[in-house]
């Protein structure tokens, strides 16, 4: 794997960060497609210019996104053309043919927007977690036609990439590979306010190999005592996401969503039908993604300017 400056510790800790700031990904992509949404526990790996390979993805495309607060440096989500085929589809509300799809103007504002939702809803999942504000630019779409041109610019330097793999699947219409791609000092960045938990797990696992004192084991109690309260805190998150998602798929207005009570995801879905029952014809939907005014001419400009409609509309 070549992990040459990350440990086991940091990488896990990369793959927790990452698991949650993709679920909250995963509810934004879900509200904005009208579909169901889930996306598998990240893994992270730590890729030189020579490991890193994507053969499975080609033809691939890759998306660009900066961080322009809080967080400095951008990262790289890639995925195939097929995968941007579908996504567009479902978007636009139409299916078109692997023949005829061409990743044109508007089909590149098309997933550009997708990734900028999703992204977005990242970047906010980030600033609960680091406590501070994180803010993403405008995110940039571009065909991968080179592996080695692709290398030569984003593994310029003889230093690893963090590569972060995760099935992405939308029910019944995609289920496949994607990949986050980052530099090594953003995710250090990302690692700072872990440092001192990190550091004393480490140094904990140095004295109870040498010593077994009962210092040791008190600086043990204290790092697993933080890392509960950390996982409290993150089980905390992935219940709201759960959450909002089960309130769009049960047609609930989201500002109810915090209500729904439930110790799994079965025992929530429960309560949110139960409270749409008594809501009755007073639920308030979310708004379609297709525009209901008769159909112009050109049907795919048509669609993209309801999809774009309907965002500002949100």
């Amino acid at each position: 794997m070549g992990a040459l400056s990350f440990n086991e510790m940091e990488i896990d800790a990369l793959g927790e960060m990452m698991n949650i700031s993709l679920g909250a990904s995963a509810t934004a992509m879900s509200t904005l497609l009208g579909s169901t949404v889930h996306i598998t526990t990240p893994k992270v790996k730590i890729l030189t210019r020579d490991q890193f390979e994507f053969k499975k993805l080609e033809p691939a495309v890759g998306v660009e996104i900066a961080y322009v607060e809080g967080l400095e440096g951008s990262n790289i989500m890639m995925f195939s053309r097929n995968d941007v085929r579908i996504i567009v589809g479902t978007l636009l509300g139409e299916e078109v043919p692997d023949d005829k799809f061409e990743l044109d103007e508007i089909n590149r504002s098309a997933i550009c927007e997708v990734m900028n939702q999703m992204m977005g809803a990242s970047a906010t999942a980030l600033s609960e977690f680091l406590k501070f504000t994180v803010n993403i630019s405008t995110p940039v779409s571009f065909e991968i036609t080179d592996a080695e041109s692709f290398k030569n610019k984003y593994f310029a330097e003889a230093i690893p990439m963090v590569v972060i793999s995760f099935t992405l699947e939308i029910e019944g219409k995609l289920k496949s590979e994607f990949l986050n791609i980052m530099p090594e000092k953003l995710a250090k960045r990302l690692l700072e306010p872990f440092e001192i938990s990190l550091e004393e797990a480490a140094e904990v696992q140095t004295e109870n190999k040498e010593s077994g004192s009962k210092a040791a084991e008190e600086t043990a109690e204290k790092v697993i005592e933080e890392a509960a309260e950390k996982e409290k805190a993150i089980k905390g998150y992935e219940a709201n996401s759960v959450k909002m998602r089960i309130a769009h798929e049960v047609g609930i207005p989201y500002e109810l969503a915090g209500r729904l009570t439930g110790e799994n995801e079965e025992a929530l879905r429960k309560d949110a039908e139960g409270l749409i029952k008594i809501m009755g014809s007073q639920t308030h939907k979310a708004p379609p993604l297709k525009n209901t005014e008769p159909p112009v001419a050109d049907t795919k400009t048509a669609a993209f300017k309801s999809m774009l409609d309907n965002m500002k509309g949100e």
